[in-house]
């Protein structure tokens, strides 16, 4: 996985403080489950949102597509 730089504002359409990673290549794309599985096992009080980044836009995948780990925000 790629990690990216945490940041301690709200950034995008993100309301509070954030960092992402994310599949460096699809040929990881067969790993979802057993990355989601150790979020929802692991995530303390942390809350999550897993996303794609669709054809479809970055509202739609921050949306209709997002999959929460925790209460989502």
């Amino acid at each position: 996985m790629r990690h990216h730089k945490p940041y301690d504002y709200p950034i995008g359409p993100h309301p509070c403080p954030m960092w992402e990673s994310d599949f460096s290549d699809l040929k990881y794309k067969d790993k979802w489950w057993e990355v989601v599985n150790w979020l929802e096992t692991n995530h303390g009080d942390q809350i999550i949102l897993i996303h794609p980044h669709s054809i479809n836009g970055g509202y739609i995948d921050h949306t209709e597509y997002a999959y929460w780990v925790g209460d989502p925000l």
